[in-house]
């Protein structure tokens, strides 16, 4: 039995994965297993094979081992090899015989502990330093820095529509070609992170003229390309810029990269490029950042509603239809204008969840109306630019018409002039998917955008919506009743149906009966309504005609 358990230690102490040697009290090697027979040809003092800069403190710790009777751990190079080292004093009857050593390769450990640490200080695409290592750099700002410095925040505009309609690959590539512009532009002595997705920041120290500092910021960006060819494709992009100094603009990271934000968003609304924060100015900025903000939470948490007004034939003065409205009552603001949140989700690409979540919605209303009798009621949806131009449009509407039994005809899309213009032929061939499907389809708000009777007529659209504007000005202003009547005609000879928005008198009714324009939507019908207040509408309408079309 105990030849069997030499053999068992003599196999493990060969096999085993990492270096085992022996040594003398002087520390020359005398035996090892196989993983150390390099040690064992060259033989010689083990202190030989560490470095020379630790080899006096490496003798020290074997003497302390030696004293102590105590194993002892540490690291160092072992022939250029990062290296564990257990180092074992071999006692017998309190005599020393010398030491064992179990040195073990932890080079690629090492690899690896240096590319997590890398990946927690740098921006892996962009090999700038990242978020948290800007966000370090500016508390360290603000912790010692004397003299006035600058934080520039650059935005990259349109980043998410990039991403959206030509992919990750592609955006990357932008990302990428931004920062080496950055690089190549600003001194070393400016430091340079990436701050997000789309968003970088550079610090300029000690800043004695910030008249003279700007003015060197815009000569440097005017070097900036903003067109990337990508396998001869073209991508153009923009990019925004806010300046604040420290400390005059804030003594905090948080507060310094806000009112950067706030720079660029004033920048935007002066259509201005690059702008320096105000504090007089900053308060409608701060709100639209807030709203910005309490949207991303309203949208997780479905806080946002559908409301519905009615269209109305006033031929036979029944009602055909709805159109379906978002609407967001904030718990602090109360009601938000959609006027003022719609083009904060338009900015962000948030419309784009919202407009799945409002279709889906809309639908299951319609098919809760359509079980209670109302069956060839219809729903009209707005559609936004960046939500009509995703890959799967199609395809989500053919799954809600057909989850929620809602017949095609049944089913109104609607958008605006503008949106045609982003991208006419690939928006031609999604016109052209979802006649297909049999769906209407109108333009809204038209008289107000940039419509031109070629597109017109390429579209081959069911509908025309005449915006609100112009009927609200019938009999004050003859240029809006021709206007008017131009488009009933033009709509009529194109076969096309045709809404008037906005009517809120009776005087509007009858000139628009007149000419022959009987769907109407407006005040004077219903304002918008909950689900509820519109089925009662429904319910109701009866008694309601009869004031209306006395």
């Amino acid at each position: 039995m105990d030849r069997l358990f030499q053999q068992f230690y003599d196999l493990i102490f060969q096999f085993h994965p990492d270096m085992i040697v022996f040594c003398d009290p002087s520390g020359l090697v005398k035996e090892g297993n196989r993983m150390a027979a390099h040690f064992l040809q060259k033989k010689g003092s083990i202190y030989h094979f560490f470095h020379s800069s630790s080899r006096k403190e490496i003798q020290h710790l074997f003497e302390q081992v030696r004293i102590t009777g105590e194993p002892a751990t540490f690291e160092a190079v072992v022939e250029e090899t990062p290296s564990s080292i257990l180092c074992l004093p071999l006692y017998s009857n309190n005599f020393f015989y010398g030491y064992a050593l179990i040195i073990r390769d932890i080079s690629k450990v090492k690899e690896a502990d240096e590319k997590i640490q890398y990946l927690t200080q740098f921006d892996d695409l962009t090999k700038l330093p990242n978020e948290q290592a800007t966000f370090n750099r500016l508390e360290y700002l603000c912790q010692t820095e004397k003299n006035p410095a600058a934080v520039v925040k650059f935005q990259i505009n349109r980043y998410k529509y990039i991403n959206e309609i030509f992919g990750k690959d592609i955006s990357n590539e932008v990302i990428k070609s931004f920062a080496r512009q950055l690089r190549n532009i600003f001194p070393d002595t400016y430091f340079i992170g990436r701050l997000s997705n789309d968003e970088f920041l550079v610090i300029v120290y000690n800043v004695v003229n910030k008249d003279e500092m700007i003015r060197d910021i815009v000569h440097r960006i005017n070097k900036l390309e903003d067109i990337l060819v990508i396998n001869d494709l073209e991508i153009y992009y923009d990019y925004s810029i806010g300046i604040v100094f420290y400390p005059v603009h804030g003594r905090t990271p948080k507060t310094l990269i806000k009112n950067s934000e706030i720079a660029i968003k004033m920048g935007k609304e002066k259509n201005e490029r690059i702008a320096q924060f105000n504090n007089h100015n900053s308060k409608s900025i701060e709100r639209r950042i807030f709203i910005e903000n309490e949207l991303y939470k309203a949208v997780k948490k479905r806080e946002l509603c559908l409301y519905y007004q009615p269209i109305v034939d006033t031929k036979e003065k029944k009602i055909t239809g709805f159109e379906v409205l978002l609407r967001w009552k904030h718990k602090e603001l109360g009601m938000i204008p959609p006027s003022e949140f719609i083009p904060i989700a338009e900015d962000t690409g948030l419309i784009v969840e919202i407009g799945k979540w409002s279709m889906e919605k809309a639908c299951q209303q319609l098919k809760e109306w359509r079980d209670k009798g109302f069956r060839d009621l219809k729903i009209s949806v707005n559609l936004s630019i960046k939500q009509f131009y995703q890959h799967d449009v199609v395809k989500m509407i053919t799954d809600y018409l057909t989850m929620y039994e809602i017949p095609p005809e049944c089913f109104e899309l609607e958008f605006t002039e503008t949106v045609p213009m982003y991208n006419f032929e690939w928006f031609l061939e999604i016109i052209r998917k979802l006649k297909k499907l049999n769906i209407g389809l109108s333009i809204d708000d038209f008289g107000t955008g940039y419509s031109s009777l070629s597109y017109l007529t390429k579209l081959k659209l069911d509908k025309i919506k005449i915006d609100r504007s112009f009927i609200q000005n019938i009999y004050l202003e003859h240029d809006h009743n021709v206007v008017v009547k131009t488009i009933i005609a033009l709509a009529q000879n194109l076969k096309l149906s045709i809404v008037a928005e906005g009517v809120e008198k009776k005087e509007q009714v009858f000139f628009l009966n007149r000419h022959h324009c009987f769907q109407m939507q407006g005040f004077y019908f219903s304002k918008p309504v909950s689900s509820d207040e519109a089925f009662q509408l429904l319910q109701n309408w009866s008694e309601k005609k009869k004031q209306l079309f006395i």
